[in-house]
């Protein structure tokens, strides 16, 4: 293979690895974003459940928290 080829070959390669990245970018960030917004609720979640042991709670409290987490 002559020098040009490689040098043309490498510019592809590099040209298609640039718009795999440009592609996946916005699916990585929301990925990250749905993470995010999963870790928030569960510490939500937590907070209740320490708030509800405290306070000592009614069952009825804990079937809210059930109710809390599956609608989300």
């Amino acid at each position: 293979m002559s020098a040009g080829t490689l040098l043309v070959a490498g510019f592809v390669v590099t040209v298609l690895a640039y718009l795999a990245y440009l592609y996946g970018a916005p699916a990585r960030r929301a990925h990250w974003r749905l993470i995010a917004e999963e870790r928030r609720r569960l510490w939500d979640a937590r907070r209740r459940l320490e708030r509800y042991e405290r306070d000592r709670r009614h069952p009825d409290d804990m079937a809210e928290l059930a109710d809390y987490l599956r609608d989300r």
